[in-house]
């Protein structure tokens, strides 16, 4: 009889696993060919200007339409 009920227990608590981490699956980026609602970036390598890289510590985004003049300043990151 105490056979049994452990294997039960084991069971139930098996399956009580199964069921709460049912909603901790992580869908994977992989890409089909299908269209997704989200958008997709794809990214380009960025040619900046060596006399316009920031200086250390800052950030700077960098606009691939506009020209280097017309960039945002560096900003702390």
């Amino acid at each position: 009889m105490r056979g049994r009920t452990r294997t039960l227990l084991r069971a139930i608590g098996g399956l009580g696993a199964a069921a709460l981490l049912g909603g901790c699956v992580v869908h994977g980026g992989v890409h089909s060919g299908h269209h997704y609602p989200q958008a997709t970036y794809h990214a380009a390598p960025v040619q900046v200007p060596p006399g316009h890289l920031p200086p250390p510590g800052h950030c700077r985004v960098w606009y691939a339409d506009r020209p280097p003049g017309h960039q945002p300043p560096p900003v702390p990151c």
